[in-house]
């Protein structure tokens, strides 16, 4: 087992290789710039709430046996492997509007989830193996056509036309406009943070030039690079304010 964390704060992370935080126990994650978590990931590391606004990849058990009770995953499009979202026994609502397929037994064991809105995904054998068709019964997808024999799932129970029913109506609605709205606004908050950071990160450096700079034997070109960092603080800052009223 590896260390454990309240959260994990990663902004610059582009990629979750396997294994990774594989049985980190973690609360809470926070990665802005990851587009793909590989085999294994985040498996089994009681997750409760994820920030992942430009994921576009995920694989093998890379979010399984985890703690979440709703995903929205607004740049989602890929799902390798399979087992991907398995055993949440917490989940009840998974929100993805780009997602291209529903991978092998994506959701198996996810006996509370209710809501499943994709819909424009394929749907591969065993979905929702073992989820509870008295529970399961929003379900958004591009294609039903799957097998499974756990005779306990919509599928198996016979009520999928039933669900992918509610999953079409609920589609016609304010609500699942506002949910269509989600990627742009990640998108720009995306920025916004990605600026906000570069800003910090030059005001770090700005402060330590000034007490470079107020050492006794100081050359002229010190003071330069100090005139130059302000500049781009302060352009960041002018960049900064136009995002944030938008």
């Amino acid at each position: 087992q590896n260390q454990n964390f309240n959260n994990i704060c990663a902004p610059f992370l582009e990629v979750v290789t396997k294994n990774q935080f594989e049985l980190t126990l973690v609360k809470e994650i926070f990665m802005i710039s990851a587009q793909d978590v590989k085999q294994f990931g985040f498996r089994d590391s009681r997750l409760e709430n994820l920030y992942l606004p430009s994921l576009l990849a995920a694989d093998t058990y890379s979010f399984a046996y985890n703690n979440f009770t709703t995903i929205n995953l607004s740049k989602l499009q890929r799902l390798a492997g399979s087992h991907t979202f398995s055993n949440c026994s917490f989940l009840k609502q998974f929100i993805a509007l780009n997602l291209l397929n529903i991978n092998r037994n994506c959701f198996s064991q996810c006996g509370n989830l209710m809501v499943v809105l994709t819909p424009i995904a394929s749907s591969d054998d065993y979905v929702f193996e073992n989820c509870s068709c008295c529970k399961l019964e929003t379900i958004l997808v591009q294609d039903s056509v799957f097998r499974c024999n756990c005779q306990k799932c919509p599928k198996c129970c016979g009520t999928m036309q039933k669900c992918i029913k509610r999953g079409q109506k609920l589609k016609k609605t304010c609500e699942y406009d506002n949910l269509a709205k989600i990627e742009k606004v990640d998108e720009n908050f995306v920025r916004m943070q990605m600026k906000q950071i570069q800003l910090e990160t030059l005001v770090m450096k700005y402060g330590f030039l000034c007490v470079k700079f107020i050492k006794p034997q100081q050359k002229q070109k010190q003071l330069k690079q100090i005139k130059e960092q302000v500049v781009k603080i302060i352009e960041l800052v002018q960049l900064f304010d136009v995002f944030a009223q938008e």
